[in-house]
């Protein structure tokens, strides 16, 4: 168990030392239990008002409290109190490596996973390679911002959670982006909620929960 996170039901507003500056982090723990370990999720595009508090993201630190593992949410560079400002995800994704690492030192050998939403899902996956999480969850990532070479594939257990009706990241365009992805993720794939799963949270939740629960305790 990792003995440096909140007590059941606990949250933390905190304040990460980055690279441009102050990054604000809310982390909390499951209500009914001491963490096995954390999620560290990522928001969407900040320049379209995306934030720590957006619902998916937080539906996916609700997953991680299902299955007894605390979730931290933080804001990228430039949003709410967090120092700096948007760079097109490279001083984002160096910022998620340093949260990681903050997250990591309170873990005590706990499971760290990594998960992102949309544009926080390519911060994600430009960052794991250097954080190695014990499981990668994406939900609809925006794989458009790779330009030119591809990140080291994921190697850690990785779930990519999709909208069959996302007119923002269409399915059909991730889908063919990670065709070539060894090992090959693994796809919950739901009919309907478009890009933001209105309506339909639990399809993000329910897959995400599993993937986590499936994950050891060290």
């Amino acid at each position: 168990m990792a003995q440096h996170l909140p007590a059941p039901g606990g949250r933390d507003r905190i304040r990460i030392d980055g690279e441009a500056g102050d990054i604000e982090a809310v982390l909390s723990a499951p209500r009914d239990r001491a963490a096995r370990g954390a999620l560290l999720v990522c928001h969407p595009h900040p320049l379209y008002g995306g934030t720590m508090d957006n619902k998916v993201v937080t539906t996916l630190a609700a997953a991680a409290h299902d299955a007894g593992m605390a979730a931290l949410r933080f804001n990228f560079r430039g949003v709410g109190h967090s120092a700096g400002g948007h760079d097109e995800g490279r001083g984002e994704a160096r910022d998620c490596v340093r949260v990681a690492q903050w997250l990591r030192d309170r873990l005590d050998g706990a499971p760290l996973a990594l998960a992102g939403f949309s544009f926080g899902g390519y911060v994600a996956l430009a960052a794991q390679a250097q954080i190695a999480p014990a499981a990668l969850i994406t939900v609809a990532p925006a794989t458009r911002y790779f330009v030119g070479e591809w990140p080291q594939w994921p190697t850690c257990p990785w779930l990519c959670i999709h909208a069959k009706d996302d007119d923002v990241v269409p399915i059909e365009a991730t889908q063919a982006d990670l065709q070539t992805a060894t090992p090959a993720p693994q796809w919950s794939v739901s009919e309907h909620g478009g890009h933001f799963f209105h309506g339909q949270l639990q399809a993000v939740r329910a897959p995400a929960r599993a993937c986590l629960e499936g994950l050891g305790t060290a």
